[in-house]
Protein backbone atom coordinates (compact mmCIF):
# COMPACT_ATOMS: atom_id res chain seq x y z
CA UNK A 1 0.00 0.00 0.00
CA UNK A 2 2.59 2.23 0.50
CA UNK A 3 4.59 1.84 -2.98
CA UNK A 4 1.18 2.76 -4.32
CA UNK A 5 0.51 5.99 -2.44
CA UNK A 6 4.42 6.70 -3.13
CA UNK A 7 4.08 5.92 -6.76
CA UNK A 8 0.96 8.18 -6.76
CA UNK A 9 2.85 10.79 -5.05
CA UNK A 10 5.34 10.93 -7.37
CA UNK A 11 2.94 10.86 -10.42
CA UNK A 12 0.95 13.81 -8.94
CA UNK A 13 4.20 15.65 -7.98
CA UNK A 14 5.53 14.90 -11.94
CA UNK A 15 2.22 16.36 -13.44
CA UNK A 16 2.01 18.86 -11.48
CA UNK A 17 5.93 20.05 -12.84
CA UNK A 18 5.69 19.66 -16.28
CA UNK A 19 3.35 23.05 -17.03
CA UNK A 20 5.47 24.67 -14.43
CA UNK A 21 8.56 23.48 -16.42
CA UNK A 22 6.70 24.44 -19.93
CA UNK A 23 6.05 28.08 -18.30
CA UNK A 24 9.46 28.72 -17.93
CA UNK A 25 10.72 28.28 -20.89
CA UNK A 26 11.69 31.01 -23.55
CA UNK A 27 8.58 31.95 -26.00
CA UNK A 28 11.17 30.87 -28.92
CA UNK A 29 13.88 28.25 -27.48
CA UNK A 30 16.02 28.42 -31.13
CA UNK A 31 16.33 26.53 -34.00
CA UNK A 32 18.31 23.95 -34.86
CA UNK A 33 20.09 23.83 -38.33
CA UNK A 34 21.26 21.57 -41.10
CA UNK A 35 22.80 22.60 -44.50
CA UNK A 36 24.70 21.02 -47.12
CA UNK A 37 26.53 22.64 -50.12
CA UNK A 38 29.39 22.49 -52.26
CA UNK A 39 31.11 23.94 -55.03
CA UNK A 40 35.01 25.70 -56.02
CA UNK A 41 38.23 25.66 -53.58
CA UNK A 42 40.53 28.50 -54.67
CA UNK A 43 44.04 27.52 -53.49
CA UNK A 44 45.50 31.67 -51.83
CA UNK A 45 48.95 32.44 -51.57
CA UNK A 46 51.86 29.53 -51.86
CA UNK A 47 49.31 26.83 -51.49
CA UNK A 48 49.05 27.69 -55.43
CA UNK A 49 52.78 26.27 -55.73
CA UNK A 50 51.36 22.48 -54.70
CA UNK A 51 47.30 23.01 -55.66
CA UNK A 52 45.19 23.69 -58.85
CA UNK A 53 41.20 25.20 -58.14
CA UNK A 54 39.29 22.33 -57.08
CA UNK A 55 35.76 20.89 -55.26
CA UNK A 56 34.35 20.60 -52.05
CA UNK A 57 31.36 19.28 -50.54
CA UNK A 58 30.73 20.45 -46.78
CA UNK A 59 27.87 19.21 -44.40
CA UNK A 60 26.85 22.01 -41.30
CA UNK A 61 25.05 21.16 -37.99
CA UNK A 62 24.04 24.63 -36.30
CA UNK A 63 22.09 25.87 -33.47
CA UNK A 64 20.52 29.35 -33.52
CA UNK A 65 20.18 30.80 -30.31
CA UNK A 66 16.44 32.54 -29.94
CA UNK A 67 15.79 36.06 -30.68
CA UNK A 68 19.43 36.77 -32.23
CA UNK A 69 21.18 36.48 -34.94
CA UNK A 70 23.74 33.68 -33.57
CA UNK A 71 24.39 30.14 -34.79
CA UNK A 72 27.13 28.05 -33.47
CA UNK A 73 27.88 24.81 -35.19
CA UNK A 74 30.06 22.12 -35.96
CA UNK A 75 30.94 21.33 -40.06
CA UNK A 76 32.66 19.19 -42.06
CA UNK A 77 34.05 19.85 -45.27
CA UNK A 78 35.72 17.28 -47.92
CA UNK A 79 38.25 19.05 -50.48
CA UNK A 80 39.89 17.80 -53.34
CA UNK A 81 42.32 19.53 -55.78
CA UNK A 82 44.81 18.09 -58.38
CA UNK A 83 48.28 18.24 -57.30
CA UNK A 84 50.71 20.32 -59.13
CA UNK A 85 53.83 18.27 -58.02
CA UNK A 86 53.13 14.99 -58.78
CA UNK A 87 52.04 14.18 -62.26
CA UNK A 88 48.17 12.88 -62.40
CA UNK A 89 47.63 13.04 -58.33
CA UNK A 90 45.40 14.75 -56.26
CA UNK A 91 45.27 16.32 -52.76
CA UNK A 92 42.23 14.87 -50.60
CA UNK A 93 41.35 17.69 -47.76
CA UNK A 94 39.58 17.20 -44.95
CA UNK A 95 38.74 20.26 -42.50
CA UNK A 96 36.53 19.65 -39.08
CA UNK A 97 35.69 22.85 -37.43
CA UNK A 98 33.64 24.62 -34.67
CA UNK A 99 32.42 27.87 -36.02
CA UNK A 100 29.64 30.69 -35.19
CA UNK A 101 27.40 32.70 -37.66
CA UNK A 102 26.90 36.36 -37.15
CA UNK A 103 24.04 37.69 -38.78
CA UNK A 104 23.36 41.27 -39.76
CA UNK A 105 19.93 41.40 -40.30
CA UNK A 106 17.84 39.21 -42.92
CA UNK A 107 20.22 38.43 -45.57
CA UNK A 108 24.18 38.43 -44.98
CA UNK A 109 25.99 37.09 -41.91
CA UNK A 110 29.74 36.69 -40.48
CA UNK A 111 31.38 33.30 -40.48
CA UNK A 112 34.51 33.01 -37.87
CA UNK A 113 35.83 29.14 -36.88
CA UNK A 114 38.40 26.57 -35.80
CA UNK A 115 39.29 23.39 -36.30
CA UNK A 116 41.18 21.11 -37.83
CA UNK A 117 43.02 20.50 -40.88
CA UNK A 118 44.32 17.36 -42.37
CA UNK A 119 45.51 16.98 -45.64
CA UNK A 120 46.14 13.13 -47.83
CA UNK A 121 48.13 12.82 -50.74
CA UNK A 122 50.37 10.57 -52.61
CA UNK A 123 53.52 10.09 -53.80
CA UNK A 124 55.42 7.04 -55.83
CA UNK A 125 58.79 5.78 -54.73
CA UNK A 126 59.12 3.91 -57.53
CA UNK A 127 57.14 0.50 -57.72
CA UNK A 128 55.46 1.68 -54.48
CA UNK A 129 52.72 4.57 -53.76
CA UNK A 130 53.03 5.67 -50.22
CA UNK A 131 50.29 8.19 -48.94
CA UNK A 132 51.04 11.07 -46.65
CA UNK A 133 48.90 13.04 -44.26
CA UNK A 134 49.14 15.69 -42.21
CA UNK A 135 46.88 17.37 -39.65
CA UNK A 136 47.03 21.13 -38.59
CA UNK A 137 45.34 23.82 -36.39
CA UNK A 138 43.15 25.74 -38.61
CA UNK A 139 40.93 28.90 -38.74
CA UNK A 140 38.48 30.33 -41.20
CA UNK A 141 36.34 33.07 -41.89
CA UNK A 142 34.12 34.68 -44.09
CA UNK A 143 30.75 35.82 -45.66
CA UNK A 144 27.44 34.49 -46.18
CA UNK A 145 24.48 35.73 -47.88
CA UNK A 146 21.03 33.42 -47.92
CA UNK A 147 19.84 34.58 -51.08
CA UNK A 148 16.30 32.64 -50.50
CA UNK A 149 14.12 31.27 -47.52
CA UNK A 150 16.42 28.41 -47.37
CA UNK A 151 19.34 29.08 -50.21
CA UNK A 152 22.81 30.13 -49.30
CA UNK A 153 25.60 31.32 -50.85
CA UNK A 154 28.94 31.81 -48.74
CA UNK A 155 32.66 32.45 -49.13
CA UNK A 156 35.46 31.79 -46.72
CA UNK A 157 39.41 32.02 -46.51
CA UNK A 158 40.64 28.45 -44.14
CA UNK A 159 44.17 28.68 -43.23
CA UNK A 160 46.16 25.97 -41.33
CA UNK A 161 49.18 26.49 -38.89
CA UNK A 162 51.92 23.82 -39.32
CA UNK A 163 55.56 23.89 -38.04
CA UNK A 164 58.16 22.34 -40.57
CA UNK A 165 55.58 21.66 -43.11
CA UNK A 166 53.89 23.82 -45.98
CA UNK A 167 50.92 25.84 -44.96
CA UNK A 168 47.47 25.72 -46.81
CA UNK A 169 45.24 29.08 -47.34
CA UNK A 170 41.93 27.96 -49.30
CA UNK A 171 39.37 29.61 -50.19
CA UNK A 172 36.05 27.78 -50.45
CA UNK A 173 32.84 28.97 -52.12
CA UNK A 174 29.98 27.22 -51.57
CA UNK A 175 26.24 27.31 -52.50
CA UNK A 176 24.11 25.52 -50.21
CA UNK A 177 20.59 24.71 -49.16
CA UNK A 178 19.25 24.27 -45.40
CA UNK A 179 17.15 22.12 -43.68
Amino acid sequence: MRKCILAGSIIALVAAAVPAAAQSLPADPGTWEVSIGGGATIPVGSTTDRLKTGIHGALTLGYELPNSNLMFGVEGMYLRAVNKTQVGDHSNIFVATAHTHIGFGSGPYLVLGAGLLRDEYQQPLGQLVITNTHASFAVEGGLGIDVAKRIFLEGRVIHSFRSNKPTYTLVPITLGIKF
